[in-house]
Parts: structure tokens; C-alpha cells; sequence
């Protein structure tokens, strides 16, 4: 790749609040992001910061444009990044549905976990041995 960076008129073209609506008309639920422009070789990038989906996947909720091409999203499509490779892509592989499966889940268990323990539910000393249990030999890791 020949990284040649933007100009400054190309960097002032780019706005937040106009990334984060044109990137929300496709998300659902909305994505947080953050615009960020970054000197590298003294050249000057744009670079796009998003956290992981706070509590289930990011969904595409209306298709892209077809000029989009073989790059644009269907209804339903998940974006993805797995914790093996650095890339972000379609969603397609079984394993990795699976994996973001679970890690929505997980934060939905300890979403439940943390409200019964505010409202004052205390959990027996070894639940958290017998949930751990049971979810390893739900998938298969004994």
C-alpha cells in the first residue's frame, strides 16, 4: 500500500456528528464511534475508534446502496471482528457467530448479575463455580 495520507481540505471535510448518522442509518442498535485523525511518516490519517457493542451485536437494520458493491451489507448482516485475526469483515463463519454469541451473553449475564446485586440479591459463595461449570459443559470445554 502507498499510504499518502489526506489534506487538510480533505481532513476539514470530515465530521463526527455526519460519520456517526450516516453510520447509524445502517446500525442497529446505533454505534458509538469516534473520528480521529492521526500523523504517521509525517502525513496526516483519519482513522474511525468503535467499542465493542455494549450489550448484543451490531446488526445491519437497512441495506446499504447497491453501489456499494460486493463490500455493501445485507438486512441482517453482522460485522465482525474476531479475537484471532485483526480484521473486520462479514460475519459469515459459524465460529465467529458463535463467539459473538457469547460474548453477548456474557455481558447480558453480568448486565443481570450486577442489577440483582444492586438491588440488594446476594448470590451463594460457589455460584459463580457452578455457573462456570455449567457454561463449560455447555460448550464443550471439559
Amino acid at each position: 500500500y502507498d499510504l499518502t495520507g489526506v489534506s487538510p481540505s480533505e481532513e476539514a471535510s470530515y465530521s463526527q456528528d455526519a460519520l456517526y448518522s450516516l453510520v447509524n442509518r445502517y446500525a442497529r442498535p446505533v454505534v458509538s464511534l469516534l473520528l480521529r485523525f492521526v500523523r504517521y511518516q509525517e502525513k496526516q490519517f483519519v482513522g474511525i475508534e468503535t467499542e465493542p457493542f455494549d450489550r448484543i451485536p451490531i446488526i445491519c437494520g437497512v441495506p446499504t446502496p447497491q453501489e456499494a458493491g460486493a463490500d455493501g451489507l445485507r438486512y441482517g448482516d453482522i460485522v465482525g471482528r474476531s479475537r484471532d485475526r485483526i480484521a473486520t469483515s462479514r460475519v459469515g463463519d459459524p465460529e465467529l457467530v458463535a463467539e459473538i454469541l457469547e460474548v453477548a451473553a456474557e455481558k447480558r449475564a453480568a448486565e443481570i448479575v450486577a442489577t440483582a446485586q444492586r438491588i440488594g440479591l446476594r448470590l451463594p459463595d460457589d455460584a459463580q463455580v457452578r455457573f462456570d461449570d455449567e457454561r463449560r459443559d455447555f460448550f464443550g470445554e471439559r
